[in-house]
């Protein structure tokens, strides 16, 4: 009789010490992923986002003094419709202008990290810059619409040559506003 509970005491004793015990049972932990991207330090990344908001208001101003050029050319025209249109489209370019014309410099790398805050503040002005720009930049497709409506098609230059200057200066503010590190779907959730 001694041997049948042996026996049994005996396979626990023979399994423990094999590793078939309960902790077999329980699923391993995964090795902890390590991250094969490079790590930006914060003022970096502050630079990084400020030189892309820089080249994009560079790239916005530029496509629309080349708008003006075009405008300027229009507006010798004799009708006083026409006139106004024009003057409106370049009212339009001077306050995009005036409103990006602080976010085209870089600051230097140094000067970000001794004044990390104040850059990052003017990284959050620039979204907002931007921003203020895209809603003047708004304004100008019914005005360049109503000088399609009053220009023949023969006129050289085209308004659609206004219009696509005012395209890519549109472009290039919602790639400024992403580049800064905003949303340009979402209006002044600049946090990032």
């Amino acid at each position: 009789m001694r041997l049948r509970f042996a026996t049994p005491i005996a396979l626990l004793l023979v399994a423990a010490t094999l590793g078939l015990g309960t902790s077999s049972c329980q699923p391993k932990p995964e090795p902890k992923k390590v991250s094969t991207e490079p790590t930006v330090e914060p003022p970096q990344k502050l630079y990084e986002q400020l030189r892309v908001g820089s080249v994009q208001a560079d790239i916005t101003i530029t496509e629309l003094e080349q708008a003006r050029d075009i405008l300027q050319a229009l507006k010798a025209n004799p009708k006083k419709d026409i006139q106004e249109a024009v003057i409106d489209l370049l009212d339009i370019i001077d306050s995009v202008a005036r409103t990006l014309g602080d976010f085209t410099v870089v600051p230097e790398k140094s000067e970000i990290e001794k004044e990390f805050a104040v850059q990052d503040e003017h990284r959050l002005a620039g979204i907002r810059a931007f921003e203020e720009a895209q809603l003047d930049l708004g304004d100008a497709d019914g005005v360049i619409n109503e000088l399609r409506s009053l220009l023949p098609d023969e006129t050289s230059p085209q308004p659609g040559e206004v219009q696509n200057h005012f395209t890519n200066a549109g472009e290039a503010l919602v790639d400024g506003i992403r580049g800064l590190g905003g949303n340009p779907d979402a209006p002044s959730e600049a946090e990032n």
